[in-house]
């Protein structure tokens, strides 16, 4: 974290709202003080990025086949049968949004999923419900068009 001094004159809570609602930092006032922690959830432009990545049927497969391991490019290229630079092009979407990450050895890419973007990415996912009230039991069907019951 770190902490900021706040301007003469600007308003805590306009500090707050930017800073919470457009960058998901946790913040906490003190005096003139500001401290700033980024926090654990993901902004709505980062998963929107996300799903435009995965968007794609070539960049989800590759995203399935690096949650078997890290894998050369040379293995994604066998594996989806395309050009280098299309698989150059969907690995800098990929890693633009931060689900993947990679090094180099020698002449080749090494490519792996960054679990940590990911686990933020399929907890921000996992809170989005049909449901009004989160406490119902999914199972059972939590709205009036049972869109989430079991028993379809």
């Amino acid at each position: 974290g770190v902490v900021v001094h706040r301007p003469n004159g600007m308003c805590a809570n306009f500090l707050k709202n930017i800073l919470t609602n457009v960058y998901a930092w946790n913040i906490i006032f003190t005096d003139r003080r500001v401290s700033i922690q980024r926090g654990d959830r993901m902004t709505r432009e980062e998963v929107a990025n996300i799903c435009k990545a995965m968007s794609d049927s070539n960049r989800l497969r590759i995203i399935e086949m690096l949650t078997q391991g890290e894998k050369c490019g040379c293995n994604l290229l066998e594996e989806l049968q395309v050009t280098q630079p299309t698989l150059s092009h969907h690995m800098k979407v990929l890693g633009d949004c931060g689900l993947v990450s990679s090094y180099k050895d020698g002449k080749w890419q090494h490519y792996s999923i960054n679990c940590e973007k990911f686990k933020e990415y399929k907890d921000y996912i996992a809170a989005i419900t049909c449901c009004r009230n989160t406490t119902e039991d999914i199972s059972e069907g939590c709205c009036e068009t049972n869109c989430c019951s079991n028993n379809k």
